[in-house]
């Protein structure tokens, strides 16, 4: 009987997708195998493992910052003393992990001084499917305290990598040999199994274990390090498959296998997290570039906003770590203009809240950790940059951009719809079961795999294995709604051979050919007006057809074509406005 995922329906006993019952790995992406990584990625977040227990997985763990849950604390006998112990204890690991009072935070502020401080969350468990094994481990993204985002901000490489995420790394392979895998140990009939005895395994030939890699955001970057360093060590890698949601950039240098990893990401054009961290990814990267319909079913709540939209657009600019990095500082300066209170709420997302007035953050905090953030980025610009001081002329041209929106739709508007802008687009999932529109990456995973870049017939395989079925199918058509539209200019020229002319009538002759009119439009719209280089037609101007033995004229064939180019971007236009509008659902 399957057992469906909670976010995307999949069924959670079925891997093959990944590997099939001889072990040999699939090593591309699809529908399935995107949906269940990405029920992966999600359970690192949610904790939630009875979906996964009921499905047939086993040995699970849980790391979170310094507390490891493995063995007998979460695969223990299933007495009703023994279930409580384990949701008990499940339960606490996920308030800790989340919780956001003063004393929490505090703690964060704190470890701000510590170079090395990390807070690496994983969840691993496992699945034999045939003679073989499966280990999934599920990276978590940074979580919502203060110091779940001090390795984000350690932008200068160690070992090749971005800093913050190799120390995640560390942090998580350090823990390796603690995390115990006691029922495949029984199973395989050894007294004891680890996750470091696994990736030793994994190197000898005839190993009967496979290793499947998931993460969203930070966890995502993690993800791709782990892989990394495992297959320099000796793991081949056929033998393992990973999936990255919002992948930032983790290596320093982009390296000529780097795309050979099997390795998959899946970004959206509008999130800014996978233009961030370093300067390349690992593995291959897969876009989804949505259309205005898509970006309105995505963010449902947002985009009718006009200040959403252009904010979304703003942020679109950012190519780059140090342009991200720019904007971000320059967000955090103005927000030293607000009041303390406003910031201590804003930032502890009690905002409109009626929590008790001990239960907030006071501005003493909330002050000193903005500036504490915003010296870090100053430093980690000019040290990642090797600049002696920072773009004065770049920052003031944001700056300006920042106060022209603040200035008209409001500054706390504006402040709030800055971080919806930019997290809107990062989301992973909503609970749809109660209602809730499918969050960005829930969106493209469920309803838009076959739309992402190098898809072709719903499959995209990775370069470190190709079958010869894959790269002989023919390239897939583009649907008309996936064909960019081209401007005047680089239409082709007209034909040599004799065409009919068109001529401008006052009155359109009774038996003449059908007109070609101009669509209906707001008589301001100065774009609608079509440059041909003559006097003003009349007002009951008309386009007729009448035979002619000579070439076109070439600028009235322009002009036509430009009527019909703005007709149909106005009937476009017109579409994606009308919420109500069928084609739109």
């Amino acid at each position: 009987m399957a057992t469906p995922g909670p976010y995307t329906g999949i069924d959670l006993e079925d891997t093959s997708c990944l590997y099939d019952r001889t072990g040999a790995a699939q090593h591309a992406l699809t529908r399935a195998s995107a949906c269940l990584s990405l029920e992966l990625a999600r359970t690192a977040y949610t904790l939630a493992l009875d979906p996964w227990e009921r499905a047939g997985w086993t040995d699970f763990s849980i790391l979170a910052d310094d507390t490891l849950l493995t063995g007998d604390d979460l695969n223990g006998p299933s007495t009703p003393l023994g279930e409580l112990t384990r949701g008990v204890r499940q339960t606490l690991t996920h308030l800790q992990m989340t919780l956001r009072d003063p004393l929490t935070q505090y703690l964060g502020l704190r470890r701000l001084q510590d170079e090395n401080a990390s807070a690496c969350k994983a969840v691993v468990m496992v699945r034999r499917f045939g003679a073989f094994y499966l280990i999934g481990v599920g990276f978590m993204g940074t979580g919502k305290r203060l110091f779940d985002w001090i390795p984000n901000l350690r932008f200068l490489p160690e070992n090749g990598y971005h800093a913050g995420f190799w120390q995640l790394t560390e942090q998580f392979l350090q823990k390796a040999p603690a995390i115990l895998l006691n029922q495949t140990a029984r199973d395989m009939g050894r007294e004891r199994l680890t996750l470091q005895d696994v990736l030793e395994d994994m190197k000898k030939p005839g190993t009967r274990f496979r290793l499947w890699l998931c993460g969203h955001s930070q966890g995502a970057a993690v993800m791709q390090i782990t892989a990394d360093q495992a297959i320099q060590s000796g793991v081949p890698a056929p033998l393992m498959t990973g999936f990255g949601f919002a992948s930032p950039t983790v290596l320093q240098e982009k390296r000529p296998d780097g795309e050979t990893l099997p390795i998959f990401h899946i970004l959206n054009a509008d999130d800014l997290v996978p233009r961030t961290g370093a300067n390349a990814h690992l593995g291959r990267c897969l876009f989804f570039s949505p259309t205005q319909v898509q970006r309105m079913e995505m963010y449902p709540q947002d985009w009718p906003s006009p200040c959403f939209r252009e904010t979304l657009r703003f942020f679109g600019q950012a190519e780059s770590t140090q342009d991200c990095l720019l904007m971000g500082l320059v967000f955090m300066r103005l927000s030293l203009d607000l009041s303390e209170d406003t910031v201590s709420k804003l930032l502890a997302g009690t905002e409109g809240l009626p929590l008790p007035e001990w239960l907030r953050p006071s501005g003493d905090f909330s002050l000193p950790a903005l500036e504490k953030a915003i010296a870090l980025l100053e430093n980690q610009y000019l040290a990642l940059t090797g600049q002696d001081a920072l773009p004065r002329d770049r920052l003031d041209d944001i700056e300006r951009r920042y106060r022209d929106m603040m200035g008209r739709y409001g500054t706390l508007v504006w402040w709030r719809t800055a971080l919806r802008a930019a997290a809107a687009p990062h989301h992973l999932c909503a609970d749809t079961a109660r209602g809730e529109p499918p969050a960005a990456y829930q969106y493209i995973v469920t309803r838009h795999t076959e739309d992402l870049t190098g898809m072709r017939d719903g499959i995209a395989v990775s370069r470190v294995w190709k079958p010869a079925a894959a790269a002989s199918r023919p390239a897939p058509r583009l649907s008309v709604r996936q064909r960019p539209l081209r401007p005047v200019s680089a239409l082709p020229a007209a034909p040599a051979r004799p065409q009919p002319r068109l001529t401008l009538n006052e009155e359109k002759p009774d038996g003449a050919a059908s007109a070609v009119s101009k669509a209906p439009g707001p008589a301001s719209e100065k774009a609608d007006e079509i440059p041909s280089g003559k006097d003003p037609a009349p007002s009951r101007a008309s386009l007729s057809v009448t035979p002619a033995p000579e070439r076109v004229d070439p600028a009235a064939l322009r002009a036509a074509r430009m009527r019909i180019y703005r007709a149909v971007r106005r009937a476009v236009r017109n579409t994606a406005r009308d919420p109500d509008n069928d084609k739109q659902k």
